[in-house]
């Protein structure tokens, strides 16, 4: 695997973002994040999954150079496989919990979410959606997350 590293401990797996400086997500991570999801959730001996990032980096999201790249067919397949694998994390069999070491916007932020326990280290990192104040409209999907945790009118709040 060339963007992440995986290490058992007993039986956790932890499942380190090594992308670069900071773990931004193309389709090489993801396809392979989420192939890693699956094989883990076949394996007994696995009992939780802990996903951490390199550096002071979780996430910082979507690779954008990479996505300004893709004609308008590549941008839906990979939207449709960050969907899908953010869809996988939310049916995880195991614990699956985000230990979240840095800096956390976008993309980083929707994996966080998607985990079943978020926990964030101590200093002056970034999490949340910056598609907010620019004015994107935040996909359904992920408004449902927030709404999950925050609540409904929390959500629309926050994410207005």
């Amino acid at each position: 695997m060339k963007t992440i590293e995986v290490t058992i401990k007993d039986r956790l797996a932890i499942i380190t973002l090594n992308r670069g400086k900071s773990n931004s997500l193309n389709r090489e991570m993801v396809t392979e994040l989420s192939d890693m999801l699956g094989n883990i959730e076949a394996d007994a001996n696995i009992g939780g999954v802990m996903i951490t990032g390199k550096d002071h980096f979780f996430s910082a999201g979507l690779d954008l150079i990479e996505l300004y790249n893709y004609n308008e067919e590549e941008a839906k397949s990979f939207w449709h496989l960050f969907l899908n694998f953010i869809a996988k994390i939310t049916a995880f069999k195991k614990p699956l919990v985000a230990a979240i070491n840095g800096h956390s916007p976008a993309g980083g932020c929707v994996i966080a979410l998607a985990c079943d326990v978020r926990v964030m280290a101590e200093g002056k990192y970034i999490i949340g959606l910056n598609e907010v104040p620019v004015g994107i409209i935040v996909p359904n999907s992920i408004f449902e997350l927030y709404s999950f945790w925050l609540g409904k009118a929390d959500a629309t709040r926050s994410l207005l």
